[in-house]
């Protein structure tokens, strides 16, 4: 009823729609992760804590300006936190809040190699071949 010309039509109409709600559903699950929302603010404020505890454990040790440069540290990290967290709440500025998120995404990369966007899209050829 047609012949094998009429069902390829149908076929590349039917694998088209199929990558297109493929990609849709992928974009909804992304959306639908709360981490990807709070990574940045999370990450820097581990920063925080982790110059804090460094500071206090150097300053234990009788080594003081080592204690004030981290110190210093910490305080520039709330800084950035700070404005990260005004680029997001005004919505201005947002290149500065990108260039926050991809410092963020950087310390999250040094501590935890190869795990910095779990939520990247598949390769093209990765989705073929689930």
């Amino acid at each position: 009823m047609g012949g094998e010309e009429f069902s390829r039509t149908y076929l590349a109409q039917l694998e088209e729609e199929i990558e297109v709600s493929y990609d849709n559903f992928l974009k909804y699950n992304v959306a639908k992760n709360v981490y990807t929302g709070i990574q940045t603010p999370v990450i820097i404020f581990a920063a925080v804590i982790v110059m804090y505890i460094l500071s206090t454990l150097v300053g234990m040790l009788g080594l003081e300006s080592i204690g004030n440069l981290l110190n210093l540290t910490m305080l520039l990290l709330l800084s950035v936190l700070a404005v990260w967290t005004y680029t997001r709440a005004t919505g201005k500025y947002p290149e500065v809040g990108k260039s926050i998120d991809g410092f963020a995404a950087f310390l999250h990369e040094l501590v935890r190699p190869g795990s910095a966007n779990p939520t990247a899209p598949l390769a093209p050829d990765a989705k073929k071949s689930q």
